[in-house]
Formats: C-alpha cells, sequence, structure tokens
C-alpha cells in the first residue's frame, strides 16, 4: 500500500458517470472535552455507498490555528518542490484498500485528506483521527467547529456529504443514555383488549460526578401502542442525575387480527435510543411461549458426556388452549458447511399436546459434538396459534491429557555397580488420554553429584503424544557408573509439559556401589591357636614313640 501526497485533482481528467451514481459522506466526529485538558482527539470516517463510483476525494478540514494545534510527528515531501510538510499524528491509522492516500497541513488553518484509488471505486469505509493541543482559554459550554470543505473528487456528479465535527467543552463529563430493553415483543394479544404494560429503563449510565441527562422527548409511534399509565418517567423535558434511571411503560392494544410494528424514540441531550415494538392480534388469547429463548452450552470436550438443558413451552394465562404441532432442530456449523449433529432433542413430551391457559410442558435439547469448532442452531416449536423458537449454541473443543508412569513426584532410584561398563536406565511410561494430540518436552536438571557418576536422557526428549496414545517411552533416563567408584553418588530432577496444563517432575538419584565380595573365610581365635598347637605337640610326640618302637 502506498502513502502518496496528493493535492487538488484540478488537473487530471474528470470522469464523468454515464448513470446516477450513489452518495458518499466524509464525517468528522464531535469530541466532548473536560475544560482544562490540554489535548483532544477527533476521529474523521469516509464512507462510499456500495454501488458508488467515487476513485479521488480530497477534502479540507479547516481549524482556528489561534486555539487549536495539530501534533505531528512526521514530514512529507511535495513531489516536485522540494518542500516539506507536516503529517498529523493518527490521521491516515484507519485507511485499508486505497492506493494512494494523504494527510498533510497545506496551511496554517488547514489540514487535507486525499484518497485516491483509480481506476477503482473507493473501499466501503476508512478512518483516521487528528490530535489537537487546545488553547487553555476554553470555558464551560465553549464549542470549536471543524468546518470541512470538498477541494476535489473523482467523478465529479458523485454526491458527497460532509458532516462537520468539532469539539464541545464542559466542566464536567457528559451524561451517557442507557435504554433497556431496546425491542419489546409483546406476542398475541386478543383483539380488542391490552397487553400487560411493559417497562422501558430509561438511565443516565455516566459515572458520578458526571453532567446530568436532559431527557427533552418521548414519543411512542405505531397503531396499536401506546403509553402505559405505570411509568414513573416526568414529561419531557426532565433531567436524570449520574447513575439515576426512570421506567416508561407502554401497553398494547390491537384492533385487528394483524401483526403490529411500532417504536418508542427517546431524545436527550445525550443522542437519542429507539425501542422497537412487535405484537400480533388474534381473536384468541392462547399464546405459545418458549423459555428460555436462547441457550449457550459453552465449550464441551469432543469425548466428554453431552450436556442438556430443558426448555419450557407455555401457554399463556387466558381462556384459550393451543394444540403444539411440531418440535425440531435446525442446527448448523457456524464455521463450516453442512448439517451438524451437535444439538439433539432427546426428550419431549410437548408435540402433539394441548395446552389450557397457564399450562406448560417440556423439551429437553443436548449438545454432543463430534469436532472442535463452533456450532450453533435453532430449536422451533409449532403450533395452531403460533410458532416459537430458542437460539442454541456451543463450541466443540478437543484436549489435550499427557499422562506419565511413574506419577508426577515419584523418585527414580538407580544403582550400578562402581566400574561396571552396563549402564543402568529406567524408561517413564507416556499417553494420552485426551482428545487433542500433545507435544511433550523433557529435560534434566542436575542436583548434587559425588564422585565421577552421570545421568543423562538418551532418545526422544521432544516428542508428540497422539489423541488416545499408550505405553510410549520415547526416551530412557540412563546412569553412567563406568568410572566411579563406590559410594559416589547423583541426584538430580526430571521435568515434562506441553507448555499447557501438563507438567511432571520426578527427583533422580543413582549410586555406584562396591563390587561383589568374596566369600569370607573365618579364622582361628587366640584360645583356639593355643589348642591347636597343643594337639599338634600330642599327635607329634606319639609319631615319634611309633616311629622308636618300630
Amino acid at each position: 500500500m502506498k502513502n502518496k501526497l496528493a493535492f487538488p485533482l484540478a488537473g487530471l481528467a474528470m470522469v464523468i458517470a454515464s448513470s446516477a451514481a450513489m452518495g458518499a459522506e466524509f464525517t468528522v466526529e464531535t469530541t466532548n472535552v473536560l475544560v482544562g485538558t490540554t489535548e483532544g482527539t477527533v476521529g474523521w470516517s469516509f464512507e462510499n455507498s456500495p454501488g458508488s463510483n467515487l476513485s479521488d476525494i480530497t477534502v479540507d478540514i479547516t481549524y482556528d490555528d489561534a486555539v487549536l494545534t495539530p501534533q505531528t510527528s512526521n514530514e512529507e515531501i511535495i513531489p516536485g518542490t522540494g518542500i516539506f510538510v507536516d503529517v498529523p499524528d493518527g490521521c491516515l491509522t484507519g485507511i485499508t484498500g486505497v492506493a494512494d492516500f494523504a494527510c498533510v497541513l497545506t496551511a496554517p488553518g488547514n489540514i487535507r485528506v486525499t484518497l485516491s484509488n483509480q481506476p477503482n471505486a473507493l473501499p466501503n469505509l476508512n478512518t483516521g483521527s487528528i490530535t489537537f493541543d487546545l488553547s487553555p482559554t476554553f470555558a464551560d459550554g465553549d464549542t470549536e467547529d471543524l468546518p470541512m470543505i470538498l477541494a476535489d473528487q473523482l467523478p465529479a456528479g458523485v454526491p458527497v456529504e460532509l458532516n462537520d465535527g468539532g469539539f464541545v467543552f464542559a466542566d464536567a463529563p457528559p451524561a451517557i443514555l442507557d435504554v433497556d430493553p431496546t425491542s419489546i415483543n409483546f406476542g398475541n394479544v386478543r383483539v380488542g383488549e391490552s397487553s400487560d404494560e411493559s417497562p422501558i429503563a430509561i438511565c443516565n449510565d455516566a459515572d458520578p460526578g458526571s453532567a446530568p441527562l436532559s431527557i427533552t422527548g418521548i414519543t411512542v409511534s405505531g397503531a396499536g401502542f401506546s403509553e402505559g399509565a405505570g411509568g414513573n418517567c416526568e414529561d419531557p423535558t426532565f433531567s436524570l442525575d449520574p447513575g439515576e434511571c426512570c421506567n416508561f411503560h407502554v401497553v398494547f392494544s390491537p384492533n385487528d387480527e394483524d401483526d403490529f410494528t411500532g417504536s418508542v424514540a427517546i431524545e436527550s441531550s445525550a443522542g437519542g435510543e429507539t425501542v422497537a415494538l412487535t405484537g400480533e392480534g388474534s381473536f384468541t388469547d392462547a399464546s405459545l411461549v418458549i423459555d428460555p429463548t436462547s441457550f449457550d452450552f459453552g465449550d464441551l470436550d469432543i469425548n466428554a458426556d453431552a450436556v442438556c438443558t430443558v426448555f419450557t413451552l407455555s401457554n399463556t394465562p387466558g381462556d384459550d388452549p393451543l394444540t403444539i404441532s411440531s418440535a425440531s432442530i435446525i442446527g448448523v456449523i457456524l464455521l463450516g458447511n453442512g448439517l451438524a449433529p451437535a444439538f439433539e432433542i432427546t426428550s419431549n413430551n410437548c408435540t402433539g399436546e394441548t395446552l389450557g391457559g397457564g399450562e406448560s410442558c417440556q423439551i429437553e435439547v443436548c449438545f454432543d459434538p463430534d469436532e472442535a469448532i463452533p456450532y450453533t442452531g435453532e430449536l422451533i416449536v409449532t403450533s395452531d396459534v403460533n410458532d416459537v423458537s430458542a437460539d442454541l449454541s456451543g463450541t466443540g473443543t478437543a484436549t489435550a491429557n499427557p499422562t506419565v508412569n511413574p506419577p508426577s513426584g515419584t523418585t527414580v532410584a538407580l544403582s550400578g555397580i562402581a566400574g561396571s561398563t552396563d549402564p543402568v536406565s529406567a524408561s517413564p511410561v507416556f499417553g494420552n488420554s485426551g482428545s487433542a494430540d500433545a507435544s511433550v518436552s523433557c529435560s534434566l536438571t542436575d542436583g548434587a553429584i559425588s564422585g565421577d557418576i552421570g545421568v543423562t536422557l538418551v532418545g526422544d526428549t521432544t516428542f508428540d503424544l497422539l489423541a488416545g496414545a499408550s505405553g510410549q517411552t520415547p526416551f530412557s533416563i540412563q546412569c553412567d557408573v563406568s568410572n566411579a567408584e563406590a559410594g559416589d553418588s547423583y541426584t538430580g530432577t526430571l521435568s515434562c509439559t506441553d507448555g499447557a496444563d501438563f507438567s511432571s517432575t520426578h527427583p533422580i538419584s543413582c549410586t555406584a556401589a562396591d563390587p561383589q565380595p568374596a566369600i569370607p573365610i573365618n579364622t582361628l581365635q587366640p584360645m583356639g591357636l593355643a589348642l591347636f598347637a597343643l594337639l599338634m605337640l600330642l599327635i607329634g610326640g606319639i609319631s615319634i614313640r611309633l616311629f622308636r618302637a618300630s
């Protein structure tokens, strides 16, 4: 994407559209600023309507340089002039899909924004912002406008609407209008009767110390809808302090068997909100209602048991019955194609049931995903009076669950004959009982070592464990005692992790033992030696006599 300085397009050939083009809109927002603030930021946006062939636009945003100073950190050079001009900070941060664009200070009090995408139409939406240093002279109630001038465009005949913005200064943070709910469905109401009143909470959602909210108008429109008597809002104009609310009530009174739409428009010093109203006139007071109207099953591992919830279907209190004819689920994968079997009706005592006024039945729906993806669906229940539905959502997940034997914390103790060239070893056994593959990495940290003895890991210390794997021995722990003397010893720690939830540690020890000792021979004690000597003398004397006698 290029960031090229652009100036008036008067020298470019104008292309006149052969057919009426749809319009575009350039808007500078109005920002509320506390008195005494040293800087303020306004955003700008350009919107090109679908089908518009506007390819180039240049807009001058003007300001009073005696009280506003744009913040700039960079400069652009005017092509062919060698003249540098300042670029307002942040002015081009939201530009996407535009071939050439620029935002520069062309003169004191003038910022020029140029977007050029020839020969193609400009994208639907581009945004930016301009931050000004503010004069300390502003007081409560002051405004500082930022008028715009359309400097040039291509083609010339495309309608372009300019919406000026600026700054509004106040001693306190602004009020915030909050309206709840933003839509009300009265359901079926018998023709000639009235529904229960439905409240609309109108609040000043600003923090303490903020400005009060002035409610300047509340207007109910649409046939069949009117203000109820139970509300506590005053007649406009009235004020709400920060955190204060009032309730405005609406009632639905159909005069025909038909669908009705209307609205409640709330106007205030902090803008406006509209509450959409719908209802159906009927010659029966029966109406099928579902509760809840939506349910999110949350995250569920694809190997886990299904989770379930119950939906209650009821007929509103009244004189007339209704009969439920069917219950079904339409379920699709939120990311992907085709039907998803993740949602299932597992219990249903509603289909074919006739419900009198105030009576109810239940349908159980379970979520059991097969893939680790988001799912959405809809439970649809039909009756001879009206149909209802509930939105379903849930996300299948896959989680690895590595295991090791011996369990973490168990000491692996090795021992070998000092001087033996045959290493002694042990092999931990790994598995994965989870639903996702895992990658495990193991390392050995030496501790206390006495003598010429060592322990190493032989094999793959970083290895994959597929979901459901068991009995894997990717490496062994080997102790070398070939140069050790009896009594040499080693201690260390084996650590393994998958970088997520699995972590194990095993204390490791190895000792060098004495070579196999010789079979011990008992020696005679002093008393035994004396007796032995006496015996030998006796035998010797007898032998001499026998010899002489012969």
